[in-house]
């Protein structure tokens, strides 16, 4: 089992088709215990593929033991109740593809909230993307480990960037090539 992960909380910022979702994948390969939030179905290699939340409750009341690699093709109205029955659960990985549809960067659902702030102590790992660093959870900014940021030109994310580390990775981020992103240790 490959276990590089302790409790850690990773963001990964891009604009579309910079490679979010690429970098996602490299950094959940190998993972045993595994939950993606599927926003846009992009994790269709995934052995298990779940579209309700009756059908995940039952499948991680049964398969919670060991090993589990879950996409989970969400319904929007169901979040708040996602991430009730996700709270619950330990030792495990959450993807949170666009994490900016279900949160912004003053609201966060409140189990949401409770796996960013106290999911270490129920070894949960958090790897959230966004297209857009402004939008980004403040909560789960603040708490992040590292961070991945592709190429952003647009004002009001420059200035996040800027805000969030220096003046000078915000001058990188905006000549950046495509498919190319800074790693930041937060």
């Amino acid at each position: 089992m490959v276990e590089d992960m302790k409790n850690k909380i990773t963001i990964i910022l891009g604009k579309k088709g910079q490679g979010k979702t690429t970098k996602a994948k490299e950094l959940i390969k190998g993972r045993e215990r595994l939950i993606i939030l599927d926003t846009l179905g992009e994790y269709q290699e995934e052995p298990i593929q779940l579209e309700n939340l009756t059908t995940l409750k039952i499948y991680l009341s049964q398969k919670t033991p060991f090993r589990f690699r879950i996409a989970y093709k969400y319904e929007e109205e169901d979040i708040e109740d996602i991430f009730s029955v996700l709270y619950k659960i330990e030792q495990y990985t959450l993807v949170l593809e666009e994490v900016d549809n279900y949160s912004s960067a003053n609201f966060c659902p409140v189990d949401l909230r409770k796996i960013i702030r106290y999911g270490r102590h129920k070894g949960i790992n958090v790897i959230a993307t966004s297209r857009r660093p402004a939008s980004v959870n403040r909560l789960l900014s603040s708490q992040a480990d590292d961070m991945y940021i592709y190429r952003f030109t647009e004002p009001r994310d420059i200035t996040y960037i800027r805000e969030l580390t220096n003046k000078e990775t915000s001058e990188k981020v905006k000549s950046l090539p495509d498919h190319k992103s800074i790693y930041l240790t937060l």
